[in-house]
C-alpha cells in the first residue's frame, strides 16, 4: 500500500469510518463483460516530460479546493481528462494515482486532479458534484492557459471517484464526452452486497460514510429509498450519457463487482456504448494484494486507447 493510501485509511479510521475489507469475495457473473488478466510484470514508466501546475485554487467553500494539472508536450489544444480520486467518501486527495496520471498526460492529454468535498467536512454527493462542475468550468475558462480543448473532455475516477465520475457524466450541463470508471459504486445501499455480514453492516450502518455521503449523517438507506435511487448513476442514465470504460477486479473486497455490472447493464439498455473489463484476481486498486495489476502497461494502454478513440472529435 502506498503512502497516500496509508494516509487515507488512517484518516478514515480516526474519523470512526474505517475502510474494511470483506473476508470473502462477491460473485460477478455479468454476461456482457470481458475477463482479462493484465501482466503485472510490465509496469508503466511515465516520463517527466509533462509540465506540472500544482495547488491551483478552483473553488472556495469553508476552505479552498485545489487541483493539480499536467500539461503534455507538443502544441495544443489537447483533450482534457479530469481525474477524481477515491477515499471512501471520507477524503479525496488529488495526489493519488500520480504515475497513471503522468502516463495519460504523456499520451497527449491535459490531466487535472482535484480535491472535492467529502463527509470529512459534512458534505454529501451533491456537494461533490458541485465541486466537479466547478472544476470543469474553471478548466474551460482557463483552457488557453493550460492548452485545453474545452470540447473534448473526459472524467476518470476510481472507487468513490469512479462513483463521482459516473454521477457527473449523467449531468448534461457538464458536457462530458467519455468516462473511465475504475471499480466505482452505483447503488450505494448495496455497495457491499455479497460480502461477509460484518462488512455489509460496516458499510451500510448509520455510522458509515457511504450512507452519510448520500443522505447526511445518521439517516438509514432503508428509510429513504427514493433518495438512494436518485443517487444511483444507473438510474440516471439516458441515451445522451457518454460512453464508458469500466474496470473492476473480481476479487474486490471493498466495492462489490456487481456495482459496476449494474451500471454497465443500465448503460447498454439505454443504447450507450459501454465496455466493462473484469480483472481476474484483481482487488481494489492500491488497497489489494496485487496493486501492480492496476498500473500495468496492458491495462493503462486500454485506458489511453479508449480516451484517444472517444476524444477525437470536438463537441461544443
Amino acid at each position: 500500500m502506498n503512502f497516500t493510501m496509508r494516509v487515507i485509511t488512517a484518516l478514515a479510521a480516526l474519523r470512526g469510518q474505517p475502510i474494511r475489507l470483506s473476508s470473502i469475495a462477491a460473485p460477478d457473473n455479468d454476461p456482457d463483460s470481458v475477463v482479462i488478466e493484465p501482466d503485472p510484470r510490465a509496469q508503466i514508466s511515465p516520463s517527466r516530460g509533462s509540465r506540472s501546475h500544482k495547488r491551483i485554487a478552483y473553488a472556495d467553500h469553508s476552505r479552498k479546493l485545489r487541483m493539480d494539472v499536467l500539461t503534455p508536450q507538443g502544441r495544443g489544444p489537447h483533450p482534457l481528462v479530469l481525474y477524481l480520486p477515491g477515499g471512501g467518501f471520507v477524503s479525496a486527495r488529488r495526489g493519488m494515482a500520480a504515475k497513471p496520471r503522468r502516463y495519460v498526460a504523456d499520451a497527449g492529454f491535459v490531466v487535472a486532479s482535484i480535491d472535492y468535498r467529502t463527509t470529512s467536512v459534512g458534505a454529501t454527493y451533491r456537494d461533490g458534484l458541485i465541486d466537479v462542475a466547478a472544476a470543469l468550468q474553471f478548466l474551460r475558462e482557463h483552457a488557453a492557459e493550460y492548452g485545453i480543448d474545452p470540447g473534448r473532455v473526459a472524467v476518470w475516477g476510481e472507487s468513490a471517484g469512479g462513483y463521482m465520475a459516473a454521477m457527473a457524466a449523467t449531468e448534461p450541463d457538464n458536457r462530458i464526452n467519455a468516462v473511465v470508471d475504475l471499480f466505482g459504486a452505483s447503488n450505494l445501499a448495496e455497495v457491499a452486497a455479497g460480502f461477509d455480514p460484518a462488512t455489509v453492516a460496516a458499510y451500510t450502518g448509520p455510522t458509515s460514510a457511504v450512507p452519510a455521503y448520500i443522505l447526511g449523517p445518521g439517516r438509514s438507506p432503508a428509510d429513504h429509498p427514493e433518495e438512494i435511487r436518485r443517487a444511483d448513476p444507473a438510474s440516471r442514465v439516458t441515451a445522451r450519457t457518454p460512453p464508458f470504460l469500466i474496470l473492476h477486479g473480481d476479487d474486490d473486497r471493498i466495492i462489490a463487482p456487481t456495482q459496476t455490472a449494474r451500471l454497465h447493464q443500465a448503460l447498454r439498455a439505454a443504447g450507450v456504448d459501454s465496455t466493462r473489463y473484469v480483472l481476474e484476481g484483481g482487488g481494489h486498486g492500491e488497497l489489494s494484494d496485487n496493486p501492480e495489476m492496476w498500473n500495468s502497461t496492458e491495462l493503462m494502454d486500454r485506458v489511453v486507447d479508449f480516451l484517444r478513440t472517444r476524444l477525437t472529435q470536438t463537441v461544443r
